[in-house]
């Protein structure tokens, strides 16, 4: 009877272990994933504070008209500033998407705001929309129009 027991206890220990390794392995993706995903976003990014739009249009996960992000990027009067705290999100069983602060400068002024995005393939930034601050109209900052007309896909945030 206690070999039976002792047997019982290994095979119990061992298929933890195994569930534990497996966990390791599977969290440890999305953290991996994680980390690619926030370089992959902050280098779009960049390439747009830079203004660089061949390189932007790259690194786009989506359809992007390059003449509209010509425009866009080149647009007196608003720019991208810098980006920060470029956080990728585990989802519904994906890293899909994430959140990043933006600033802007708009018409000589900074502008901070959130933004959320969302991949497409090779986990490429498809959309990067940028939040109308709480209390200001939405549509009412031209600057975040365009961003968002072109870049999420629509004017709707």
């Amino acid at each position: 009877m206690k070999r039976f027991w002792k047997a019982g206890r290994i095979i119990l220990l061992s298929l933890l272990l195994s569930y534990l390794a497996v966990l390791l392995v599977y969290y440890g993706r999305v953290m991996l994933n994680q980390k690619s995903v926030e370089k992959k976003v902050g280098a779009f990014l960049k390439a747009v504070q830079e203004r660089h739009v061949q390189e932007a249009v790259e690194r786009y996960g989506g359809a992007i008209d390059m003449e509209s992000m010509r425009v866009l990027l080149q647009e007196e009067g608003s720019r991208l500033l810098s980006y920060s705290r470029v956080k990728a999100e585990f989802d519904d069983g994906c890293v899909c998407g994430g959140h990043v602060d933006l600033t802007f400068e708009v018409n000589g002024k900074p502008l901070n705001v959130s933004a959320i995005f969302t991949l497409g393939p090779g986990n490429k930034p498809r959309q990067v929309c940028a939040l109308t601050p709480s209390g200001t109209e939405r549509g009412s900052i031209p600057a975040l129009s365009g961003w968002n007309r072109t870049i999420c896909g629509g004017d709707s945030f």
